[in-house]
């Protein structure tokens, strides 16, 4: 009996770890998302919650997308201005609006 419940208790550790990390990439995104459309908004008048949407589908898509999404939102420097982000990032960024298919 002892046996059963331990290896109930393991098995519910492990479910509510992963349902954890979930939740943690989704937060993860919504704040990358979130800082990258906060970017294109100043600079070209962006709609952000439009751009936020598209942007955490486009990140969903797979984990290529989701880790250019990171290093977009690393690279962008809150300190910086518009063009100076635009000419830094613009290799790692995808200006204007996530990309569409």
């Amino acid at each position: 009996m002892k046996l059963r419940y331990l290896a109930v208790s393991a098995l519910l550790m492990f479910v509510a770890s992963f349902s954890s990390l979930t939740a943690c990439d989704d937060v993860d995104k919504s704040l990358d998302c979130g800082h990258v459309c906060e970017q294109l908004k100043d600079c070209f008048g962006t709609n952000k919650d439009q751009c936020q949407t598209d942007c955490k589908k486009w990140a969903d898509e797979n984990k290529t997308n989701e880790g250019k999404l990171d290093d977009c939102a690393a690279c962008i420097d809150d300190d910086k201005s518009c063009l100076e982000n635009l000419g830094n990032c613009s290799g790692t960024c995808f200006f204007g609006s996530p990309p569409q298919q």
